[in-house]
């Protein structure tokens, strides 16, 4: 439908209407603030949300949270923790999200401790809305930021 959507800082998502994309409107209001964005088939829009995790928000403009925590296992009690930095998202073809975590030490308001710091405290994470598990793929990242599957989803690349 050619529109355009972008997050706020006062935690809004606002949808611009085309064709000279000059007027914007609430779409949904989450909090937070709204980074990475990605549709899924069923055109729901799916988002990084910095200090609360990842959210859906319907066409309707109805908002879930999907997680925003990693799930304890039998092999791991590492992979438990809350979600301090999402930042960027993309959708695989079974539908599993795929989003950066750029840091699991620092808010998004102290985002430049982080770069100061220079450690790998960033994260790889992905989400199956199917079982509702969330876990993480890679670790010990230097602030992940963008990320993108590959068309056959064999591939995942970040920044």
């Amino acid at each position: 439908q050619d529109r355009l959507y972008t997050g706020s800082r006062q935690g809004d998502i606002l949808r611009f209407q085309p064709p000279h994309y000059t007027e914007s409107e609430v779409f949904a209001h989450i909090g937070g603030s709204p980074l990475g964005m990605a549709f899924d088939r069923d055109d729901n829009l799916v988002i990084c949300v910095a200090g609360m995790g990842l959210y859906q928000v319907s066409p309707a403009g109805a908002v879930k949270l999907l997680t925003a925590e990693t799930n304890r296992s039998l092999t791991s009690v590492v992979d438990d923790s809350t979600m301090k930095l999402a930042d960027d998202c993309d959708i695989l073809p079974d539908g599993r999200i795929v989003f950066s975590e750029a840091t699991v030490r620092f808010e998004m308001h102290d985002w430049y401790a982080d770069a100061l710091e220079s450690r790998g405290n960033g994260r790889i994470i992905v989400h199956d809305p199917k079982s509702g598990s969330t876990r993480t793929l890679l670790s010990n990242l230097v602030f992940p930021n963008g990320i993108c599957t590959a068309f056959d989803g064999q591939s995942v690349l970040f920044a």
